[in-house]
């Protein structure tokens, strides 16, 4: 009967009693969190400040890879630059070297440089070709000679006799030297009437030095094309008529352009001239009218390649010292971080030694302008134009020098980086840090952990106790009921 009555009160409080070993659960872990708390926040600053060193050190090796081109042989040249316009962009382009005088020139386009073509008679498709076997002959382009071998038999037509022999020429005129393979011509069935055809054979590059000429030969001369008939050698080839085998260009000489440059004639067997006029190189596009003006060619200092040349460093540079200036809270007590965006700003205000007879020491003397806020940039460019028509090199010093910026900034991000920097030594030991502060935490959770199952279990063993005297507590209470009730009666 009792242990009916303590069952029953035991299960009418289970409820109760689950709420309440929680409660005295959660309560525990609450007065403990603060020790977790704790370790989350070490941890987190850990970790913050291990990414600003990574941050770090990416930013400085874009830096250090943008200093080099600054320290590698000749970057000076850099700073020697010349643009070049043309009046009218249509005839004639140019391009321009270092070695480009600062002038300006009149050129007059007369005539572009044109492939030589060499063209057959014209033959009926239909006819059966006369010259049948293994036939050989040979295609000079220029000084270069090349034998071709055609098979053809005695069932083929016009039309497929030159469309082989057009296939043989083009395999013979292709020469392979160190894997390079080199084509000097082209030849090509051409289908002129519904009923006819010729071959022709083009040289591919331009010029006099490329002309097409050739050993007379049975084959050729079925096609018309002998040397007595279209005078390959001479001043005055024959001209292709629409019957009639011959050249598109009588005289191999106007295979060349010719150009006046300055009142004189040149003449040259491309249309890229790279050799008229020093570190200038003109593409020619079409020739003019006689009636038409010179064009107008006027070379002079480009201050916009030079500002693109040390904008990217000026980029770098200035992205470096906002990312230190905005995290500070990242550097204290790191001496040699936390000063450099001390030592980055005097950069700019420290006087460069001037070379080679040179005059300038500052960065604002090449137009370069320091902004409130440490930044620089290329603000002036008719400063700097002034500076490069004076001395280009003298301009080049204060970026290329041996304690030009670039110098400068190197030897500053240089004792962070490698391995043997600050930066490594510093990411090495907040990791250690953070394995450490990780593993610390897991030891705290774990004793809270055990200590609040203890806590449970004593709980539940007090609990249970209380249960017990409660049953027999509502035992002895029913025993009691029972016997007044009997005495009564």
């Amino acid at each position: 009967m009792a242990d009916a009555l303590t069952n029953s009160v035991a299960s009418s409080m289970s409820g109760k009693s689950n709420t309440a070993l929680d409660q005295v659960e959660n309560a525990y872990r609450q007065t403990q969190q603060y020790r977790l708390d704790a370790l989350t926040t070490k941890q987190n600053t850990l970790q913050n400040n291990q990414k600003f060193y990574n941050n770090l050190l990416s930013q400085l090796n874009t830096v250090i890879s943008n200093i080099d081109t600054f320290t590698a042989q000749n970057a000076s040249n850099n700073f020697v630059t010349r643009g070049v316009t043309s009046s009218d962009a249509t005839v004639m382009t140019a391009t321009t070297t270092s070695d480009a005088a600062v002038a300006v020139n009149q050129i007059k386009v007369d005539r572009l440089a044109t492939n030589d073509n060499l063209i057959s008679k014209r033959l009926k498709l239909t006819d059966k070709f006369l010259s049948i076997g293994t036939q050989t002959f040979k295609i000079k382009v220029g000084t270069n000679s090349f034998d071709v071998s055609v098979d053809l038999t005695a069932d083929m037509s016009n039309e497929d006799a030159l469309k082989a022999i057009a296939k043989s020429i083009n395999t013979a005129v292709t020469t392979t030297t160190n894997s390079v393979s080199t084509t000097y011509a082209s030849a090509s069935f051409v289908k002129d009437t519904l009923s006819s055809g010729r071959l022709t054979i083009s040289s591919i590059s331009t010029g006099s030095t490329n002309a097409i000429s050739f050993e007379d030969s049975p084959l050729l001369a079925e096609l018309g094309i002998t040397n007595s008939s279209v005078n390959s050698s001479s001043s005055t080839r024959k001209l292709a008529t629409t019957l009639d085998a011959g050249y598109k260009t009588t005289d191999s000489a106007n295979l060349d352009s010719k150009l006046n440059v300055n009142g004189i004639e040149v003449f040259r067997d491309t249309n890229t001239v790279s050799d008229v006029l020093s570190g200038i190189t003109l593409t020619l596009l079409k020739p003019q009218l006689e009636s038409d003006i010179p064009i107008t060619m006027t070379t002079s200092i480009d201050v916009a390649a030079v500002t693109n040349f040390v904008k990217p460093m000026l980029d770098h540079y200035n992205s470096l010292l906002n990312f230190v200036k905005s995290n500070t809270s990242s550097t204290r007590g790191d001496t040699a971080v936390n000063s450099l965006f001390s030592r980055l700003r005097s950069i700019t205000s420290t006087a460069i030694t001037p070379q080679n007879g040179g005059t300038m020491k500052y960065l604002s003397e090449m137009g370069i302008k320091v902004a409130s806020d440490g930044t620089v940039s290329v603000a002036d460019s008719a400063v700097l134009k002034t500076a490069l028509e004076k001395n280009p090199l003298d301009v080049a010093n204060l970026f290329t020098g041996p304690d030009g910026f670039a110098s400068q900034l190197n030897s500053i991000v240089s004792s962070l980086t490698g391995d043997g920097g600050i930066i490594k030594s510093k990411t090495l030991a907040l990791g250690n840090q953070i394995n450490l502060s990780s593993k610390q935490t897991v030891s705290v959770q774990k004793s809270i952990d055990q200590q609040a199952a203890a806590l449970r279990k004593q709980y539940t063993a007090t609990l249970q106790t209380y249960l017990k005297a409660q049953g027999q507590y509502q035992t002895l209470l029913g025993t009691t009921s029972s016997t007044q009730t009997s005495s009564t009666g």
